[in-house]
Formats: structure tokens, C-alpha cells, sequence
């Protein structure tokens, strides 16, 4: 997996070119919470689970958001990366937490 790391502040309240293009390119975009490095899937939840059950190493990008936790800010990353993917922007919440 390549990954790349972003910054909240990156993208929020002007998202910068370089943190729009991560998102777009993201397979699977994280979120990681700056204290407890908690981490919670975006987006790509179906990605994630078929690249954990092979066990094997893969060619997907991975955008790592870092943050420090609050709900407002996991909702509004939500809502910014479905806006980048350009999916529906009244679908459910696309957040789990994934350790």
C-alpha cells in the first residue's frame, strides 16, 4: 500500500491542491486520531476488508487524515471526502472506526 499523510487542517477551511488530489487518488482514506491514534475508515471499507483477508501487500493508495477527535470534524471529513469522490452527499455516514 502507498500511503500518504494529510493534515485536517489541510483541508479544512480551504482544501489545498495537495490534499485534494491525496483524497481523489485515495483507495482508502483514514482518519487517525492525533491522541489516542485511533482509526477510523472514511472511505474504501470494502477495499480495506478484501486487502485484509488476502494477507498480501497491494497497489491501493491510502490517505491518512490526521485530526484530533471530535465528532463535528470525523462527520465534516466525511462529508468533504464524499464530496472529492463526488458521491451522493445524502448517503449515510461513511465513518467506522477500524481499531
Amino acid at each position: 500500500m502507498h500511503t500518504v499523510s494529510i493534515t485536517l487542517d489541510s483541508i479544512v477551511p480551504q482544501m489545498s491542491s495537495h490534499a485534494r488530489a491525496a483524497l481523489a487518488a485515495a483507495d482508502i482514506v483514514l482518519a487517525v486520531d492525533n491522541r489516542t491514534q485511533n482509526e477510523f475508515t472514511v472511505f474504501g471499507t470494502p477495499a480495506l476488508e478484501s486487502t485484509m483477508n488476502l494477507k498480501s501487500l497491494s497497489a491501493m493508495q491510502v490517505a491518512r487524515v490526521l485530526f484530533d477527535y471530535d465528532c463535528r470534524q470525523l462527520e465534516q471529513l466525511s462529508r468533504i471526502v464524499r464530496r472529492v469522490k463526488g458521491l451522493d452527499s445524502s448517503a449515510a455516514s461513511l465513518v467506522q472506526r477500524t481499531r
